[in-house]
C-alpha cells in the first residue's frame, strides 16, 4: 500500500492541475441541463475528511453501504489532486463548496495570521455570532459563520436558481459545516464540544430548530448513558492485512491514550449526566465514528422534517463526515481505526442513501463524494518500507525564528507557525526598508537553519511568478491571498512530519492533494475516469448534472 503512495510521489503532476485559476467574477450561464433529467431535486454534497483515494479502492471488498453505491453504480474519477498547496480543512472544504481556489474563496488555513499583531483568524470565526444552543444564544464571538467567505457556495447558488430552495449543511466540525454549503444557507450545523449535541449560531437564526433539540435530547442515551457504555469495536473481523491494514498497535500511533488497540469504551454516565459526564461523552463522539453516525442522524432528521427535495425547488445537503480526520491524526490512514471509521461510515451512509430513495425518490436526487485533503502515513511505517521519512519538532522553526529576530532584522518578526512567518510590515515600511527584501532574508536564513524545509518562499516571489514556469509556486499561488497569508510560507521537505507521534496533513505534496471524486445518479453513468480532475470541479458539476445554472468565472468546471 505504500509504495503506492511513493509511485504516486514520483509521478508527474498534470500540467493542467498546477494552473492558475480564472478570476473570481461570477455571472449567471447554464451550461448544464440539456441531458439531465429535470425533476432533480436534492443535491447532497458528501465530504469524508482526510479520505484518501487508495481507502477507497482497498477497503472496497469490505464496502457494502453507501461507499459500494458509488463503486457499484456512481461515476468514480480516479486521478483526483487538490490545486492548492495549504491541504487544510478549511480552505479544503471552502475550495470544494465553492468551485473556487482559495486565493479566490478567501479561506487560505484553518487559520491565519493577523495584519498587526501575533493573533491569528479563525476561518469561521465571527465576533458577531453567538452560539446558538437549545437553551439560547450565547454571547457574541463564540459562535461560527461564513463571514470570511468571500464568494458563494452550494447552497447559494440552489437558492439563486428557485428562492423555494433550502440548503443545509451538517458536520461534527464548525469549519465543515459553515464552508461546506455556502455564504446563506438556512442552517449550519456542527458538534457543541461542550455539552454535547448539535449547535448552530445567530448567524443563522435566533433560535434552534426543535427537531434538533428533539435530537440533541437523546444522543447521551446512545452511547450508554445510565447503563452499559458504549463500545467501540470492529465491524470486520478477522486478518485485515490483505485490504492493506497495519496491526492493531504499531510505531508512531499517538501516544495520548491510554490504549492503542480496539475496543474503546465510551466514558460511564449516568441516565441523566452532570456537566462534566456530557462533557467528557461529547469529547468521545468528536474522535470517535459515533461522530459520523450521529451526522447521518441528524441529516435524516433535517430530511424528515426540512422536507428536502419535497417539492419543485432543488434543494442541497452538504454532509460532513469528519471522524475520519479526528481518528486518522492519532492512528494514520492504515490503521485498524480508520479502517473500521470508514466501514462504519460506509454502512450509516448506505441507510441514508435508502431513505433518499424512498422519501425523494429514486433519480430524484444527485451526490457527490469527496474529501478536504489527503494525509501523509505515519512516519514509521514508511521508513520501514524504505522511505526517508522523519519527524521534526515545531521548537526547532521557533527557536530559528527567535534567533534571526535578533540576529537580522529585530523587531520586524510578528508570529510563525508551520506553514509560514508573519512580519511586521508597517514597522519595515516605517523603518524606510522595502518589505521584500527583510522577507527574502527571512527566507535565505530559514532555509539555511532548517535542514527539514524544501523551500521558504516570499509572498513577492509567489505573486510575482508566472504561471506555469515553477510548478509549487502555481499551488502555493492559488492559496495566498494578500493581506491573510504569511510574508514567507514554508513547504517542508517531502515525507517530513511536525509532530511527535500520529500523522497530519498541510503540504502541497500529492500525499496531501490526492482526494476521492465520485458522482451518484441521475447524470452520472457507471464508469471509472483515469483523466486528471480537481476538487473545484465538483460543484459546477453537480449544478450541471441537475438541470440548474452553472456560474462563469469559477475556478473549476463541469466535468463531462
Amino acid at each position: 500500500m505504500i509504495p503506492l503512495l511513493a509511485l504516486l510521489f514520483c509521478q508527474p503532476v498534470p500540467l493542467a492541475l498546477l494552473l492558475p485559476a480564472h478570476g473570481p467574477a461570477l455571472h449567471a450561464s447554464n451550461e448544464g441541463g440539456a441531458d439531465v433529467p429535470d425533476d432533480v431535486r436534492l443535491i447532497v454534497l458528501i465530504s469524508v475528511d482526510q479520505m484518501i483515494p487508495d481507502q477507497l479502492e482497498r477497503l472496497a471488498s469490505v464496502f457494502e453501504g453507501g461507499f459500494r453505491r458509488f463503486l457499484d453504480e456512481g461515476e468514480v474519477w480516479r486521478r483526483a489532486f487538490l490545486q492548492h498547496a495549504m491541504t487544510a480543512t478549511g480552505p479544503g472544504h471552502a475550495t470544494l463548496a465553492t468551485g473556487m481556489q482559495p486565493a479566490h474563496n478567501g479561506i487560505i488555513g484553518n487559520v491565519w495570521p493577523a495584519t498587526d499583531s501575533s493573533a491569528s483568524v479563525y476561518c469561521v470565526g465571527d465576533p458577531q455570532a453567538g452560539l446558538l444552543r437549545v437553551d439560547g444564544a450565547q454571547a457574541p464571538g463564540t459562535g461560527r459563520s461564513p463571514a470570511n467567505l468571500l464568494v458563494p457556495g452550494l447552497g447559494d447558488y440552489v437558492k439563486r436558481a428557485d428562492e423555494r430552495a433550502l440548503a443545509i449543511g451538517i458536520s461534527i466540525k464548525d469549519r465543515s459545516a459553515v464552508l461546506g454549503i455556502g455564504r446563506e444557507p438556512d442552517w449550519a450545523l456542527y458538534w457543541d464540544r461542550g455539552p454535547g449535541g448539535f449547535a448552530s449560531s445567530t448567524y443563522y437564526g435566533d433560535a434552534l430548530p426543535a427537531w434538533v433539540g428533539a435530537w440533541n435530547a437523546t444522543w447521551p442515551e446512545k452511547l450508554g448513558a445510565g447503563g452499559e457504555p458504549f463500545r467501540w469495536e470492529r465491524l470486520v473481523t478477522g486478518d485485515l492485512g490483505p485490504i492493506g491494514t497495519g496491526p492493531d498497535e504499531r510505531d508512531g500511533e499517538s501516544q495520548g491514550r491510554s490504549s492503542r488497540s480496539l475496543p474503546y469504551s465510551a466514558p460511564r454516565a449516568a441516565a441523566a449526566p452532570v456537566p462534566a459526564e456530557l462533557n467528557r461523552l461529547a469529547g468521545f463522539v468528536y474522535g470517535s465514528p459515533v461522530g459520523d453516525a450521529f451526522v447521518l442522524e441528524l441529516a435524516e432528521a433535517a430530511l424528515d422534517n426540512m422536507q428536502l427535495g419535497a417539492d419543485e425547488a432543488c434543494d442541497a445537503l452538504f454532509i460532513g463526515l469528519s471522524s475520519c480526520d479526528m481518528v486518522g491524526h492519532s492512528y494514520g490512514p492504515y490503521s485498524v481505526e480508520v479502517t473500521d471509521t470508514l466501514v462504519r461510515a460506509d454502512r450509516a451512509l448506505g441507510r441514508f442513501f435508502e431513505k433518499l430513495d424512498a422519501d425523494v425518490g429514486e433519480g430524484r436526487w444527485i451526490a457527490a463524494l469527496s474529501s478536504d485533503h489527503g494525509v501523509l502515513p505515519l512516519v514509521e511505517s514508511l521508513r520501514a518500507d524504505g522511505i526517508p521519512a522523519r519527524r521534526v519538532s515545531l521548537v526547532e522553526l521557533a527557536e530559528a525564528c527567535r534567533t534571526i529576530e535578533h540576529d537580522l532584522v529585530d523587531g520586524f518578526y510578528l508570529s510563525h507557525d508551520p506553514s509560514g512567518v508573519r512580519l511586521d510590515v508597517a514597522a519595515i515600511e516605517a523603518a524606510g526598508i522595502e518589505v521584500d527584501e527583510v522577507a527574502a532574508a527571512w527566507a535565505d536564513e530559514l532555509e539555511a537553519r532548517l535542514d527539514w524545509i524544501e523551500r521558504a518562499v516570499t509572498l513577492d516571489e509567489i505573486l510575482s511568478s508566472k504561471p506555469g514556469d515553477d510548478p509549487l509556486l502555481d499551488l502555493l499561488r492559488n492559496s495566498t491571498l494578500v493581506g491573510r497569508s504569511h510574508d514567507v510560507q514554508l513547504v517542508p521537505k517531502p515525507w517530513t512530519m511536525v509532530y511527535s507521534s500520529g500523522t497530519s496533513h498541510g503540504t502541497p505534496w500529492p500525499y496531501d492533494r490526492a482526494v476521492p471524486v465520485a458522482f451518484l445518479g441521475p447524470g452520472s453513468p457507471h464508469s471509472e475516469r483515469f483523466d486528471s480532475c480537481a476538487s473545484i470541479d465538483v460543484v459546477p458539476t453537480l449544478l450541471s448534472r441537475a438541470g440548474l445554472p452553472v456560474p462563469d468565472g469559477l475556478d473549476g468546471r463541469v466535468l463531462k
